[in-house]
């Protein structure tokens, strides 16, 4: 007698169950399969839309509405192309479009009328980094932003990742990092977005912001993580809040943290600090 399994109202042989077994997996592997390659064909399908090299190297950021008009803020990645692909305001904080190699992620930040589309105002935020810095990719360029605000004055807030020679402001937390690699960033810049009111680094180590929300004027929450085989991040206002410890739980790589960033009423000047 043939040895049977049965679930519910499903009987099935040995052999049947090796074959359910394997058509179970086959299928599970090819959905993954296709679902992680679908990115990496997401260029060759726009350029079958006739799609030009410069928009295939924007992406989508963050996007946000100004609570004190009602207006539209919008933050774009160019990524790995060293034209200029988007409308420059000569008014804009920073101005110069920088890379001389393939390797840039630079971001930038438009203001637009939500009745008309007309673009308002715009900046790009980039790195100076001299070529002394790093011989092999002169002129790297790697800034992302992670989310964009505003407060009721307008104010605009941006958090998010970048390396070293980041532009920061004189009353700066953190003005400088000294290592490569993803260390979080968050500036505030003027409603027209020709200047900063403040810019700074806040982490020494590598981590990121996920999340950002701006409360009333000055003042933003932020949370995010940070490595914890870099330097632990610099804390203020522990008395009202719990410390953060070094070290997770279960040797985790990552610490998380909340941070309440209260924004200075003026500011000196800004430079980039390599």
């Amino acid at each position: 007698m043939k040895a049977t399994y049965q679930a519910g109202t499903l009987v099935y042989s040995r052999k049947g169950l090796l074959i359910l077994s394997f058509w179970l997996l086959f299928w599970d592997f090819a959905f993954n399969f296709f679902e992680a390659i679908f990115g990496r064909f997401l260029p060759i399908y726009l350029k079958d839309l006739q799609a030009s090299n410069t928009v295939i190297g924007l992406m989508p950021e963050a996007l946000a509405i100004d609570p004190s008009n009602g207006d539209i803020l919008i933050s774009l990645r160019q990524h790995c192309n060293n034209r200029q692909a988007l409308l420059l305001d000569p008014k804009g904080w920073l101005t110069r479009f920088t890379g001389t190699n393939g390797n840039i992620k630079i971001t930038w930040i438009g203001r637009v009328d939500p009745v008309s589309g007309m673009l308002k105002n715009s900046t790009y935020i980039y790195v100076q980094m001299p070529a002394s810095k790093n011989p092999k990719w002169p002129d790297l360029n790697s800034v992302g932003t992670s989310a964009i605000g505003a407060d009721s004055k307008g104010w605009v807030y941006a958090v998010g990742g970048t390396t070293i020679s980041l532009p920061t402001t004189s009353n700066a937390f953190l003005p400088s990092v000294t290592q490569y690699g993803g260390h979080p960033f968050f500036a505030v810049i003027e409603p027209d977005l020709s200047a900063p009111r403040y810019s700074t680094y806040l982490s020494p180590g590598q981590g990121g912001v996920s999340g950002m929300v701006v409360c009333g004027y000055r003042v933003a929450f932020l949370v995010g993580t940070h490595k914890t085989d870099a330097p632990a991040l610099p804390t203020q206002g522990t008395d009202r809040l719990p410390a953060l410890s070094a070290t997770p739980p279960d040797g985790e790589a990552e610490a998380a943290f909340l941070a309440i960033v209260p924004v200075p009423a003026e500011v000196d000047s800004w430079s980039f600090k390599n």
